[in-house]
Order: structure tokens, then C-alpha cells, then sequence
């Protein structure tokens, strides 16, 4: 969900409240002796993260976001290690222990996952369409407000791609490349192939004549003879 200004907090916060409410609910499993933990960490990351993460492809990820989300991750994890804030533990020792990977990390994934996943789409689509779409107008003076696709365009320029407009041309030129590889291999094995055809022909054929040569010298022998004085049958045993 995204407000007027084109800010995602006001959802993050109703998504942490609505994990840490299904957390809560699935305490006697956390406490439970009788589950495995690795039982423990399936649920948590069906029931509990699925849950936070719920349209997680659209947020705009600033640091205080991702701050939020990863305390909350944290947390829920220390309980089910059932490890006190007194114990001296860093959080890379949790994410080891559970195979967790930082918030960040799991949100840019799946947010590039629906960003191809939304080019795949004809080029009429609404959701397509909005990926280019630049609102009409002036804006207020001062800094330009962090949104989702100027994140997105940092994260690009930051790996050295280009901006997202630019994603379209990318593609073509890989296809482009893919097909020029293509026919020059298929170039190369054509020339290889005649050559060889080419040596090989000349060569003699185990030590013998070749039988284009048999069957020349058999028919130079015979065509000053008539049509039926010549014995076909030998023409078969050659």
C-alpha cells in the first residue's frame, strides 16, 4: 500500500503488526520440546515471515525499513533459540544457526523476481506501463524524495547496469550476441565439414579403387557393346 506521497511505511508497520500477531499466536510451538527446530523454522517461514513479507515488492526500502524489519526478524528468532538479550550473541551467529539471509537481501530477490516477472507481460499491461510511468507536473523545491524506482535505479547504477528504462535494450543486445555466436558456429563446422569431405574424397577407399572409378571402367569396357550383350548382373556383383 502506498500513500499520497508515495511512502510504503504506513504498510510496513500494519505488516510487522500482523506477523508479531501470528507469531504470538504459534507460541506453544516456539516453546514446545516435542518439535524439532528445524520444524520450527518451516513454520516460522511459512506462517511468520510469509506473512511480513506480503507485498514486499513494491516497498520502498529506506535504512529506518529495513532496520524495522530486520529487529523484527531478530527477535523472533533469539525466541525460538530461546537466547536472552543478556547473552552475548551477534546476529550473523543467529542467521548461521537458522540459515537465514539479511531482510534486504530476501526483499531485493523477490523484487527483482516480480520485475521480470512483469516485463515478461505484453507491453499493453497496466502493471508494465506503470514501471515507465513518470508523473506530470512540478514538484516542490528542495532534495527529491527517496521513491521505489529511484531505489531500483541506484541499485542498477550501483552493479553497472543502466536504469530500468534501459532494461528493454539490454535484452535485445544479448540476443543480438546470442544469434551472432550462433551463425558464425554454425559457419565454422560447415567449412570444417566440406573440408574434410573435400581430403577424405580424394583418398583411396581401404586400399581399393573407389566405386565411382569401378563403375567408370566397367562402362567404358562395355559401351561399344549393344544393350543386351551386357550382363547387368555383374554390375550387382561390383
Amino acid at each position: 500500500m502506498i500513500d499520497k506521497e508515495g511512502r510504503t511505511e504506513n504498510d510496513v508497520k500494519a505488516r510487522i503488526g500482523k506477523a508479531c500477531a501470528a507469531f504470538i499466536m504459534l507460541k506453544n510451538i516456539w516453546s514446545s520440546k516435542c518439535i524439532c527446530f528445524n520444524t520450527k523454522l518451516c513454520i516460522f517461514n511459512s506462517n511468520v515471515k510469509s506473512v511480513l513479507l506480503n507485498g514486499c515488492e513494491t516497498w520502498r526500502m529506506v535504512k529506518s525499513t529495513n532496520r524495522k524489519l530486520q529487529t523484527f526478524i531478530n527477535t523472533c528468532l533469539r525466541r525460538i533459540l530461546k537466547i536472552r538479550w543478556t547473552d552475548k550473541v551477534p546476529n550473523e551467529e543467529i542467521w548461521r544457526q537458522t540459515k537465514q539471509e539479511p531482510i534486504d537481501t530476501q526483499i531485493t530477490r523477490r523484487k527483482w523476481g516480480w520485475i521480470g516477472h512483469t516485463f515478461r507481460k505484453p507491453a499493453s499491461n497496466t502493471t508494465r506501463q506503470a514501471l515507465f510511468w513518470n508523473p506530470q507536473g512540478k514538484r516542490k523545491r528542495g532534495q527529491p524524495r527517496s521513491t521505489w524506482r529511484r531505489n531500483t535505479d541506484d541499485k542498477l547504477k550501483k552493479w553497472g547496469t543502466g536504469s530500468t528504462s534501459s532494461s528493454a535494450n539490454v535484452v535485445v543486445v544479448v540476443v543480438v550476441v546470442v544469434v551472432v555466436v550462433v551463425v558464425v558456429v554454425v559457419v565454422v563446422i560447415v567449412v570444417v565439414v566440406v573440408v574434410v569431405v573435400v581430403v577424405v574424397g580424394g583418398l583411396p577407399y581401404m586400399g581399393r579403387p573407389l566405386l565411382f572409378d569401378r563403375f567408370s571402367a566397367f562402362f567404358s569396357l562395355n559401351c561399344s557393346l549393344p544393350e543386351d550383350t551386357i550382363d547387368f548382373k555383374s554390375v550387382g556383383r561390383l
